[in-house]
């Protein structure tokens, strides 16, 4: 997967996000409106994305959590906009349905 198609899919994301959120989101520091440009972080509670850092207010602290964080993890978007993460050593299982 090349930068564009990781860029395209995570405003994809980003989108689908705002819609199940029915709000516009802004970062929680300086109050700067959400556009999806520019390395945002974020904090998760339970799936659900409860803080955004702006890339002006992002601290080094911030910054290298959200790096070994990724590292570290496999997300996934579900349709009603919550993440879900595994450990990318963890061999994910699919149920067959129906």
């Amino acid at each position: 997967m090349n930068r564009e198609e990781r860029r395209r899919l995570r405003r994809q994301a980003y989108k689908r996000t705002l819609r199940a959120l029915h709000c516009r989101p802004e970062c929680s520091r300086c109050h700067k409106p959400f556009d999806g440009k520019g390395q945002w972080v974020s904090d998760m509670e339970d799936g659900w994305i409860i803080d955004l850092i702006c890339q002006g207010c992002t601290t080094q602290v911030d910054y290298a959590e959200a790096v070994a964080n990724d590292s570290i993890h496999d997300y996934v978007q579900l349709d009603s906009g919550r993440m879900w993460a595994w450990h990318k050593d963890q061999r994910v299982r699919v149920m067959p349905m129906g």
